[in-house]
């Protein structure tokens, strides 16, 4: 089977939108936002490099270990990046300013989509946002 570098040939053709969402949201230095399903962490890698507190989330430890790699200078204790499933957010209710999830959903069925977002919306302030970039066929 051929494996694919997500982060050499996915990434490149996606980095205007993922400069694109932060700024899209109005997200602002210092306030926090929630990553869901963060593959590669690119879109955490731009959060942070704005100086936005960006978080990833992902069930796959192989994207972790890239993400983590690329985007996270982090000791492993104290990583931007968790690995959990995103139907069941380990974190408090409105523990975000925002949560994210970029081209994620597409290959997921209709109710594990439903789960996430409900997730997505528990851990968002009430007066936070969801941003969600969709690839709909």
């Amino acid at each position: 089977m051929l494996e694919i570098n997500y982060s050499t040939v996915i990434d490149p053709f996606l980095r205007n939108i993922r400069s694109f969402i932060p700024d899209f949201g109005g997200i602002k230095p210092g306030e926090r936002v929630l990553d869901v399903c963060s593959g590669s962490g690119a879109q955490v890698g731009e959060y942070r490099k704005r100086g936005i507190l960006g978080f990833g989330l992902d069930l796959s430890p192989d994207m972790l270990s890239l993400s983590r790699r690329l985007y996270d200078p982090a000791l492993p204790s104290d990583s931007y990046f968790t690995e959990a499933d995103a139907r069941h957010l380990p974190f408090a209710d409105a523990s975000f300013d925002y949560t994210s999830t970029t081209l994620a959903l597409h290959d997921k069925p209709a109710q594990t989509c439903l789960e996430i977002l409900a997730e997505m919306k528990r851990v968002v302030k009430p007066e936070g946002y969801i941003l969600m970039e969709l690839y709909v066929n």
